[in-house]
């Protein structure tokens, strides 16, 4: 079996009070980030989706999904 990053991370997980807390701090910070991203994305017309290879269904579909979801 090839352990991946994945693997190596969960096997490593700080599960103290801080540890957590920064854990929680760092997730809610991704969904922002991931939020903010998507919202950007939405709002790019033709020609800058065009400018780097999407169209604006791959635009509509990715700024669609909810923020907690890759």
């Amino acid at each position: 079996m090839q352990i991946t990053r994945r693997h190596t991370r969960i096997a490593t997980q700080d599960w103290s009070v801080t540890g957590l807390a920064a854990a929680s701090i760092e997730l809610l910070l991704k969904w922002q980030e991931r939020a903010t991203q998507r919202h950007n994305l939405a709002a790019l017309d033709n020609r800058a989706l065009k400018d780097v290879g999407l169209t604006r269904a791959d635009a509509v579909g990715e700024s669609a999904k909810p923020f907690w979801q890759d």
